[in-house]
């Protein structure tokens, strides 16, 4: 398929202009904050977090940590991303942190037609797939290229940003056979994000199984596609703190849809469970 008028958006700029809009409407930004812990209270939550900025580096005996600080709200959205994982063992929700890599490649002499090329995404017959952009911030920086789905699992704080040279040789030889030009082409740049993915790649949005509690929600396990639905998203998540029901259909990202998550519910007496049945 061919779409004549598609495009793609720079996440980067995207997300620092949503910061923005936010902190001028008044949101109190937290940057560099790990939570600690999350309790219900009479009328709201309690969230307790620790600035890590503020932790000293290769901190040694005797040096102290810095003093947690404790935040309360009326209603709160968890939104964990690659740290979800961690919270498995409140929630039951299956998923896992995968380490994925992108790549820059430049197409040398063919680079005019690379420079306004589509957004594509090429599937081989074993199923593995690729994905594309054109090289629109010039022959430096090349165009970038990455498999999709061909990660491994990683534990968030130890995320492995060291791409090797068998990783870039992997992708230049899958695109010999596709864009050679690029497989031909100077590598110019390799990095390491992370996926967070469920059993059915689909997102979970909803209240949070860990507490039986209206005030809780969760959004996580977006599998490396969320960012892309992210306005409607917003939406979905504001709707369920305001009025604790929205007019998009989110079934399909129940927490409750995994057999894991019922059990764990089950066990700590949760009334989702009846809910959700």
């Amino acid at each position: 398929m061919f779409e004549k008028r598609a495009g793609f958006v720079r996440p980067e700029e995207t997300v620092a202009l949503q910061l923005a809009r936010a902190e001028e409407r008044g949101a109190d930004l937290r940057h560099n904050h790990k939570v600690v812990g999350i309790e219900p209270i009479a009328g709201g939550v309690q969230v307790t977090v620790i600035n890590t900025a503020a932790e000293p580096e290769g901190k040694g005996e005797g040096e102290e940590t810095p003093t947690p600080e404790v935040f309360t709200a009326k209603k709160l959205v968890v939104c964990p991303g690659a740290w979800a994982p961690g919270l498995s063992e409140e929630t039951g929700i299956p998923q896992f942190a995968e380490r994925q890599v992108m790549h820059w490649f430049s197409p040398g002499e063919e680079f005019a037609a690379y420079e306004s090329g589509p957004v594509y995404i090429h599937e081989r017959a074993d199923e593995l797939q690729i994905y594309g952009f054109p090289a629109s911030d010039g022959e430096e920086a090349g165009a970038k290229v990455a498999f999709f789905r061909n990660g491994r699992p990683v534990d968030p704080d130890q995320l492995d940003r060291e791409v090797t040279d068998a990783e870039i040789a992997e992708m230049r030889e899958r695109l010999l056979t596709f864009v050679p030009a690029l497989g031909r082409g100077e590598h110019r740049a390799s990095r390491a994000c992370m996926y967070t993915t469920t059993p059915d790649t689909h997102f979970v949005i909803g209240r949070h199984p860990g507490w039986d509690d209206p005030n809780i929600f969760i959004a996580c396990g977006f599998s490396g596609h969320g960012f892309k639905f992210v306005p409607v998203v917003g939406e979905v998540l504001a709707d369920l703190i305001l009025d604790a029901t929205t007019r998009h259909s989110i079934d399909l990202f129940d927490p409750m849809r995994f057999t894991e998550v019922r059990a764990a519910a089950w066990k700590g007496g949760n009334n989702l469970v009846g809910e959700n049945a």
